[in-house]
């Protein structure tokens, strides 16, 4: 039979309506309980590999798997992402099993992905799957830490993943107080004395006054403070329970006076030149001295940040000046307009000026 134009147009169009009928008769599964096609699982991996292939970028950023960062993606992990993709303490539960596509074990592989395609999964999450975006998009700091984590997590020993996902704290250990169970999730990556570990991860709570603690966590519970990890860890906390944990560690005063930058560490032109714009601030530019509010007769809804760690104050100065929706107090303006107004080398003065200070 001689194929013609008004036969392969007619053929065209049954075969159109055919689909159609199968679409909209509900006869194919969606099912999970069957599992892909083998030919769909194969187009839609392929799918997704090589789309991450080509958004991913290739270079990672400067200080990419420091020990600071892995620990920071340990605590996250953790507490987001064991529960579906496993850890060296615990496996998979049943129902991350029973998913359609099954999410994969991390502990043993991360198949080929280059750091830059594992940040961009965590950062981006992929459709079709339960994995999701990172809750604070414009935190790619955070996505990073996750991203260096995971690729030291295959082959981990117990040993070493307890030591990076919880710290100073054992797992399952005992607490006192109603709110035990809340403070041991802090306790993992703060410390239940509030100053953290020698890495530097995260900030120290010991210092910071009681009204500062709480407008943190609360801002961070309402999503007015960008941040992916201290979201998914206090999203779902009454105010009764922040108040508690913010009470926590504001009774427990500074709990170490040794500065944690020791000043012989870093060169004394940039203490010098951090200590000046930290007392005088840069007038030719407009940004008043740090210690106008943040010295040692601040008011207590102002941060202390002597004797704060150096990598987290440079990451909150960065947070400002690229006008992350980082929240903050009544001043927050005058904080974006000096952060935003500093250079590179200028936040890293400050940042290391304080941090080789004495906590008040």
């Amino acid at each position: 039979m001689r194929v013609t134009p008004r036969r392969a147009l007619a053929a065209a169009a049954i075969a159109a309506l055919l689909g159609f009928i199968v679409y909209w008769s509900g006869v194919v599964p969606i099912g999970a309980a069957g599992g892909h096609w083998r030919i769909t699982d194969l187009v839609l991996h392929t799918a997704m590999r090589r789309s991450v292939a080509f958004h991913a970028p290739e270079e990672v950023p400067q200080g990419f798997g420091a020990a600071a960062q892995v620990r920071r993606g340990a605590g996250h992990f953790e507490q987001g992402c064991a529960s579906c993709h496993g850890s060296p303490l615990r496996p998979r539960g049943a129902v991350p099993r029973a998913m359609v596509p099954e999410p994969p074990d991390l502990t043993g592989r991360v198949d080929d992905w280059t750091a830059g395609e594992l940040y961009w999964i965590v950062a981006n999450g992929v459709k079709f799957t339960g994995m999701p975006a990172w809750p604070a998009p414009d935190r790619h700091d955070e996505a990073w830490s996750l991203a260096a984590f995971l690729q030291r997590l295959p082959g981990m020993s117990r040993e070493d993943y307890r030591a990076l996902a919880f710290g100073k704290v054992e797992p399952d250990a005992p607490l006192p107080g109603p709110f035990a169970a809340l403070l041991a999730d802090c306790a993992r990556c703060h410390g239940l004395d509030g100053v953290g570990d020698a890495s530097g991860a995260f900030p120290r709570l010991d210092i910071q006054p009681r009204p500062v603690l709480r407008a943190a966590l609360e801002a961070y519970a309402q999503g007015r403070r960008a941040s992916g990890i201290m979201q998914t860890a206090v999203r779902d906390l009454h105010l009764e329970e922040l108040a508690a944990l913010a009470d926590h560690y504001a009774r427990l005063g500074p709990q170490r006076r040794t500065p944690p930058l020791a000043a012989g560490d870093v060169p004394i032109e940039l203490l010098e030149r951090g200590e000046h714009i930290a007392r005088e601030g840069l007038a030719s530019r407009d940004v008043a001295a740090c210690t106008g509010c943040h010295g040692s007769a601040a008011r207590d809804d102002f941060p202390v940040i002597a004797g704060q760690y150096r990598d987290y104050l440079v990451t909150q100065l960065q947070l400002f000046a690229g006008e992350i929706d980082r929240g903050g107090g009544r001043f927050l303006d005058l904080m974006t307009l000096a952060a935003h107004t500093l250079g590179p080398d200028e936040i890293e003065a400050v940042a290391a000026w304080y941090a080789s200070r004495s906590a008040p």
